[in-house]
């Protein structure tokens, strides 16, 4: 028995030295890429904006590492020129069917968006993995009732990028990993003058309109929202499609590093980040990157200004401690709710006891 578990020490610390020898040194991944996997106890990296992480976390918009002014919705939609025959827009979900597609779970928000698109004279896509892609197709009685429901079904031709750089895992966490990166195809769509990009769990709020968003997002802007963890919400964001746009994403995707430490390319995490709890090595942290880490004469380049709009309004989180000031008094209407909900009377009163004048809610 001693000679068992004095067996079992050995290796378990060979198996110790191992692990600190793989944690500290360049490794080969897939496809013979060399990338980093670093040593989380001695690797510093930059931190973009860390001087202002104290005042960007109740902050409602993030730029480049700071606090940033909220985009004047409204008014961008003003100045927004519409062509000749009028805007063409869309809302825009993906789905990768790595699981079955559960109508009857998303019925209730789906409903809404349709009847939403409908009333603004919009499309309203899902975009599906090909049956190449899957072995099989749609099930038909699926595709019925979304195409009953006023679903346009758009497949695509790939669900992970075909050239994903062997430094970004493929499982990374969260509900998909690098299948998330599905929704880049929404910027291939060019038929569109702006598309408003939606997880299924986003639900619009009653009497709600989103047609501004798509206005200001047509003159050129990639309207984005903070997270909880995160600078950028992927589950909500709109931009006018361009294919240029897609292409120098994935290239830009087949060489990237991303690491738990140091973000992406070494440039940290931006301003609101749960440091080694959140590892946004998918599309939160890849867009934030793209649009708002990467040198501004590369982003200028696209053609595409990456600017916030305000959360509470938009796409609210389960953030209320920053929004109930301006939803409780009435100031402020939320127009979409991801996992949230308006705050009743009684939670605006707690709130106010909990933080008094002077909260975060500012």
């Amino acid at each position: 028995m001693v000679q068992e578990l004095s067996g079992r020490a050995t290796l378990a610390a060979y198996a110790g030295i191992f692990l600190v020898f793989a944690l500290s040194a360049r490794v080969h991944n897939r496809d013979a890429g060399v990338c980093w996997i670093e040593d989380s106890k001695n690797r510093t990296c930059p931190r973009p904006g860390a001087e202002n992480r104290t005042m960007t976390e109740a902050a409602h918009c993030i730029g480049r590492g700071v606090e940033a002014a909220c985009m004047d919705v409204e008014q961008c939609a003003r100045a927004a020129v519409a062509p000749a025959g009028g805007h063409k827009f869309a809302f825009v979900h993906s789905y990768d069917f790595h699981k079955p597609f559960n109508l009857a779970h998303y019925i209730k928000a789906m409903s809404l968006w349709a009847q939403l698109a409908r009333d603004d004279h919009m499309d309203y896509v899902l975009l599906a993995p090909s049956a190449r892609l899957r072995g099989a197709g749609i099930p038909q009685d699926l595709r019925a009732n979304l195409t009953k429901l006023g679903v346009r079904i758009v497949e695509v031709p790939w669900i992970i990028p075909p050239r994903l750089s062997p430094c970004i895992p493929v499982e990374s966490g969260g509900c998909c990993g690098a299948r998330e990166f599905m929704k880049l195809h929404a910027w291939g769509m060019e038929e569109y003058h702006g598309v408003l990009f939606l997880d299924l769990d986003v639900v619009p709020a009653p009497g709600a309109t989103l047609l501004p968003l798509l206005q200001c997002a047509s003159t050129g802007r990639f309207l984005t929202t903070r997270g909880n963890h995160s600078s950028v919400n992927a589950a909500f964001m709109a931009f006018r499609p361009s294919r240029a746009v897609l292409g120098e994403m994935m290239d830009e995707l087949s060489r990237a590093e991303v690491s738990h430490v140091c973000g992406w390319n070494n440039l940290g995490w931006g301003a609101v980040h749960a440091d080694r709890v959140k590892y946004d090595a998918r599309m939160q942290g890849f867009l934030y990157y793209f649009f708002y880490q990467r040198p501004t004469e590369k982003v200028s380049a696209t053609g595409v200004e990456p600017r916030a709009v305000n959360f509470c309004e938009w796409n609210m989180k389960d953030l209320l401690d920053i929004c109930y000031k301006e939803l409780c008094s009435g100031t402020t209407h939320t127009r979409t709710y991801h996992h949230a909900k308006q705050p009743t009377p009684e939670e605006c009163a707690a709130m106010e006891r909990k933080h008094g004048r002077g909260g975060p809610g500012l």
